[in-house]
C-alpha cells in the first residue's frame, strides 16, 4: 500500500478525511459497529463537492456547529492495481453542539492507547495535517532564522543560486527583502522547532505581466521525503488564485531529478532549456525554465 499527497485540482473523489482539532486537540470518533478509533471522514455522495461532503461528514460524525475547514490536499491510496483519491481538509471547530443520530457513537480527544481503524492510511494523512499546519506566511521576526536557514541550504545543496560562504547578505538586508516580498508576492515558511524551507513568489510589477509570478523554493535535507515540498506549492497555489494570477514560473537545473519529478507533479511543463545557464565546479549546467496554468476566475 502507498499513501501520497498531491495538488487540490478537480479530479475524481471518492473520499474526504477531515483532521479536526478543538480546544487543541485532535479528535477522533468511533463507530458504533467497532472498537477502534479514526478521524472523521466518508464516502463524497453523489451532487456533492468534497468541501459539502466534508461539512457534512464533520457535524454528522462530532456535532460540530461552527468551524474552519481548509483543504490540505487531494490524497491517493494505491493498493496492488487500484489507486483511489479523496481530498484531505483541516478543521478548527469552535462550536461542538450534540452527535446527531448516525452510525457514530462516540467522539474523543485523541489518546495514545487508541487502536486506529485504518491504522495504515490516516496517521499518515494525520501527519500531513500537521505539517501543513507548520507552513505559514512569513514575518519580519523570522529575518534572523530566515538569514540562517540560507546560508544553510547555501552548505548544504548545489541547486541554489549561491556557493557555500558567498552570500554577503546581513539580517538587515533580509529584514528589508522580507518588506519588499510582502508588497509585492507572499513567501511561506515551514516553521517547525526554527525554519526547515521556504517557497517565495514575487508577481510581475507591469500591467501586462501581473498575471505572472516567479518562484523559488527551498528546504532542509533534514525534511526531505516529508512532502513539504507538495505542500509549500498547494498553499501557494491557494494564494496564487485568489490573487488572480493564471502563470507560474520557475527554474531548475536539469540534473536535479528531485526537484523536476517534484515540478512535473505540481503540474509545471518543461518550456525549453537554458542552455549553460550556470557554472558548477568549473563546469556548464544547463536549466529547465518550467511553467505552470492556473484557471483563474475573472470575477
Amino acid at each position: 500500500m502507498k499513501i501520497n499527497i498531491h495538488e487540490t485540482k478537480e479530479r475524481s473523489l471518492k473520499y474526504v478525511v477531515i483532521a479536526a482539532m478543538y480546544n487543541n486537540e485532535w479528535l477522533m470518533v468511533k463507530h458504533k459497529d467497532r472498537t477502534t478509533y479514526e478521524i472523521p471522514g466518508g464516502h463524497i455522495e453523489v451532487g456533492e463537492t468534497a468541501l459539502q461532503a466534508a461539512e457534512r461528514e464533520l457535524y454528522e460524525e462530532t456535532g460540530a456547529l461552527s468551524f474552519e475547514l481548509l483543504a490540505v490536499g487531494d490524497y491517493s491510496v494505491e493498493r496492488y492495481d487500484s489507486c483511489n483519491y479523496g481530498r484531505l481538509f483541516y478543521a478548527k471547530i469552535d462550536t461542538i453542539g450534540s452527535l446527531p443520530d448516525s452510525e457514530i457513537v462516540d467522539v474523543k480527544p485523541m489518546q495514545a492507547e487508541f487502536k486506529w481503524t485504518y491504522e495504515k492510511i490516516q496517521p499518515i494523512l494525520l501527519q500531513y495535517v500537521k505539517n501543513f499546519l507548520s507552513i505559514r506566511e512569513v514575518e519580519l521576526k523570522d529575518a534572523r532564522g530566515l538569514y540562517e536557514l540560507f546560508h544553510q541550504l547555501d552548505q548544504e545543496t548545489k541547486y541554489m543560486m549561491y556557493e557555500a560562504d558567498e552570500r554577503q547578505t546581513t539580517i538587515e538586508e533580509v529584514r528589508h527583502r522580507i518588506e519588499m516580498i510582502r508588497k509585492n508576492g507572499i513567501m511561506y515558511v515551514i516553521d517547525d522547532n526554527g525554519l526547515g524551507g521556504f517557497i517565495m513568489m514575487n508577481k510581475g510589477s507591469c500591467n501586462r505581466i501581473k498575471h505572472v509570478g516567479y518562484i523559488v523554493i527551498g528546504m532542509k535535507l533534514s525534511i526531505a521525503g516529508q512532502k513539504y515540498g507538495t505542500l509549500l506549492f498547494n498553499r501557494l497555489f491557494e494564494y496564487s488564485k485568489l490573487n488572480h494570477l493564471h502563470r507560474l514560473e520557475l527554474s531548475v537545473m536539469t540534473h536535479n531529478l528531485a526537484g523536476v519529478s517534484l515540478y512535473k507533479k505540481m503540474g509545471f511543463q518543461i518550456e525549453g532549456i537554458k542552455n549553460d545557464a550556470m557554472l558548477i565546479d568549473g563546469e556548464y549546467v544547463d536549466e529547465y525554465h518550467m511553467s505552470k496554468l492556473l484557471e483563474v476566475s475573472n470575477e
